[in-house]
């Protein structure tokens, strides 16, 4: 069985949380982790995508990544990764491109950063 996993920011602090995703009765979020129940900012809810890029860190949707093979790489700039519910897929958007993220495996992808915490990584219309 696949591992889902979703991290969000805590309200109460702001940091970056892992564990499965709750929703609360009266609309709240939460992540649930294996010790506590932690309220999160439903607008940072971002899920796994089951990959982890060339240094081991596990990407997520809402990650911001410089691809190192195939046919886009660095020189293109920097990528989203996104939710395409079209096609029901992962995809990385930037400079103009739409790209399925299913055509790289993770070690080809270099996490440097999000788009809550580094937007300024994206150009202005990929942001």
């Amino acid at each position: 069985m696949r591992e889902i996993l979703f991290r969000a920011k805590r309200i109460d602090n702001g940091e970056w949380i892992e564990g499965d995703l709750v929703h609360a009765p009266d609309g709240r979020t939460a992540a649930s982790t294996y010790d506590d129940l932690v309220e999160t900012d439903p607008e940072t809810v971002c899920q796994w995508t089951g990959l982890a890029d060339k240094d081991g860190r596990k990407i997520f949707e809402g990650d911001i990544c410089k691809i190192h093979s195939g046919p886009i790489d660095e020189e293109d700039g920097c990528f989203s990764v996104e939710w395409d519910e079209g096609d029901a897929r992962f995809a990385l958007y930037g400079e103009g491109l739409t790209v399925d993220f299913g055509n790289y495996h993770g070690h080809e992808c270099e996490v440097i950063g999000n788009i809550f915490d580094n937007p300024d990584l994206l150009p202005e219309e990929d942001t």
